[in-house]
């Protein structure tokens, strides 16, 4: 039976959750309700809303805070789920501390396939409570 996933991508690049809405689509166990928020702000209220399963989120956002900042402000919100910092580049030290800060993992956006999403859904689902397709009809 297929699960649908409610999963938020906070990245202040759209073309991000574009490529990320293509990627989801291939799934072969899962299916992906993919939310967009293009900053933490959108992210809070959105999450206020509750029901996510997982939260990407970008490293660096426009405003120039980076995930050591907007991690723990989407934790404030009482969301305890999984939560991962993507980034293009998972050099800097800060990435050696990232469960410091309330991230359950760190990928570099190169990593982010169908594969790696497959895995993530099936490692974090005991977490979440997905929803069968069913539920929705």
């Amino acid at each position: 039976m297929t699960k649908t996933f409610r999963v938020l991508l906070v990245d202040d690049e759209e073309i991000e959750y574009k490529l990320l809405t293509k990627r989801f689509s291939k799934l072969a166990h899962s299916a992906i309700d993919l939310v967009y928020a293009a900053d933490i702000n959108r992210a809070v209220e959105l999450l206020g809303e509750g029901g996510f399963d997982l939260l990407l989120v970008d490293n660096r956002l426009a405003r120039g805070e980076d995930f050591r900042h907007n991690v723990p402000r989407l934790r404030k919100t009482g969301y305890v789920g999984p939560i991962g910092v993507i980034s293009s580049d998972l050099a800097g030290a800060h990435f050696d501390r990232f469960e410091d800060y309330g991230a359950d993992f760190r990928m570099s956006k190169d990593e982010l396939d169908q594969r790696s999403i497959q895995f993530l859904l099936d490692e974090y689902s005991s977490r979440g409570a997905p929803k069968d397709l069913d539920e929705d009809l």
